[in-house]
């Protein structure tokens, strides 16, 4: 992405990584929260059922967000007429982002993990908020493409080029924490709310 258009387009990233972890906490995983874990697993479906279910209307719901976001910035941008614009840059932007969206959505699983396993939306929320110290810390120290929650950034950023290395670790990633999500679910104690 070329100029000032590619830069508005782009910068709605961090928004939209905020909007989904806040989501992931504080909708999809608050029965703890709200006392209606009982009746949550009293319902005749697996444990299995339950997560892969919760999991599905995250990426649904995200990829509705991120489009949201996606047209506020071209509405803004097309508001303050920001120069530089042209099809080919709008499909160009919308490819790199709708594909980062992608993989941050990946890497909601571990912190769905954190919402079970802290049993509301505390441990999640302070996670996420470690997350944003760590991607800058491991940006100016170089390391940033191999910190999970860096590489969705790092893929839309044009000066950047990142390796089959990055991607390998946020699949891991993803594919660890939806291990993780699914065994606590169907192996841990869910009485004690």
């Amino acid at each position: 992405m070329a100029g000032i258009y590619g830069i508005a387009l782009s910068n709605n990233r961090s928004r939209w990584y905020i909007v989904v972890c806040v989501c992931n906490k504080l909708g999809l995983w608050r029965e703890y929260t709200d006392h209606t874990v009982k009746d949550l697993l009293a319902l005749p479906v697996s444990r299995i059922t339950i997560v892969l279910s919760k999991f599905i209307i995250l990426v649904v719901w995200c990829l509705l967000l991120s489009a949201l976001i996606i047209i506020s910035g071209l509405i803004t941008g097309f508001a303050i007429s920001l120069p530089n614009f042209s099809l080919n840059l709008l499909y160009s932007g919308l490819g790199k982002i709708m594909v980062s969206a992608v993989l941050a959505i990946i890497l909601i699983t571990p912190v769905a993990f954190l919402a079970s396993v802290g049993k509301g939306y505390l441990l999640p929320l302070g996670f996420t908020a470690s997350v944003f110290i760590v991607i800058q810390v491991t940006n100016m120290l170089g390391w940033a493409a191999f910190f999970p929650w860096a590489i969705p950034v790092l893929y839309i950023t044009p000066s950047e080029h990142l390796g089959a290395v990055s991607y390998i670790i946020l699949l891991l990633t993803g594919i660890a924490g939806t291990i993780l999500t699914l065994a606590w679910w169907q192996y841990a104690d869910q009485s004690g709310s």
